[in-house]
């Protein structure tokens, strides 16, 4: 199994012998143009990427239009309960394949390891607010401040290694700063609610956000559309 640090180990021991030994036995050389080491076989891997990317998208639209069945107050068979478990799930299982992936690369089981770049999807409006180790700013401003580092189907990602935004620590229940892994930005066509807290704080969301609340003490996600006068959403505020 191809091993991140058992790599980094070897290159910094300088130990050639055994570096170029593991490099054999996991099919791998040294691309002498970018000083690096990369597969033998990088064609056949992108195709393998490819194809198990078109899997999971299939599998991922399935499974879209059944949460938005169960969702929908007009479906026969709805359940919000069902749809509030399906976002955690996923959410959980989100967290399980990062953390699985850079364990594969480092050895490491941590959904936020150094090989992991994001793993959510949900956006906010450019202008929404958000409080960082330097002060109050936008997302947009946020995305400013980091470097590009990526471009990937019209979505382009920014990080700082300086700045820290607030989180919330789910072990001691309180919002803390933390690094962060990348701000990205795309275009979208969804539907977007602005939520308004009690504080006066405002937020603008796509339709498929999800607002983390705190619910007979249990932490919870909801849609936009579900939230009700009087939950406790989770802010730094």
């Amino acid at each position: 199994m191809l091993n991140l640090q058992k790599i980094k180990d070897l290159v910094a021991s300088k130990d050639i012998s055994a570096l170029k030994k593991y490099m054999g036995e996991n099919n791998l050389v040294l691309d002498k143009l970018h000083h690096t080491i990369v597969p033998a076989n990088k064609k056949e891997i992108a195709a393998k990427i490819t194809y198990l990317d078109q899997t999971q998208h299939i599998k991922k639209i399935f499974l879209n239009s059944i949460f938005g069945l169960l969702s929908n107050d007009s479906s026969r068979w709805s359940d919000k309960r069902i749809g509030q478990s399906i976002t955690l799930t996923g959410r959980c299982v989100v967290r399980h394949m990062s953390a699985m992936a850079n364990k594969l690369l480092t050895g490491k089981y941590d959904y936020q390891g150094e090989t992991v770049l994001y793993n959510d999807t949900d956006s906010v409006a450019s202008n929404t607010g958000i409080e960082t180790s330097v002060g109050s700013m936008t997302i947009e401003e946020l995305f400013k401040k980091g470097k590009l580092f990526k471009n990937d189907h019209g979505k382009e990602y920014s990080f700082n290694d300086l700045i820290q935004i607030t989180q919330y620590n789910n072990y001691t229940h309180g919002i803390q700063y933390q690094n962060y892994a990348a701000v990205y930005r795309h275009k979208v066509t969804k539907k977007r609610y602005v939520v308004t807290t009690s504080a006066g704080r405002k937020v603008c969301l796509t339709e498929d956000h999800g607002i983390m609340i705190i619910d007979n003490g249990n932490l919870i996600s909801k849609s936009p559309a579900e939230l009700k006068i009087g939950d406790k959403i989770i802010s730094a505020q």
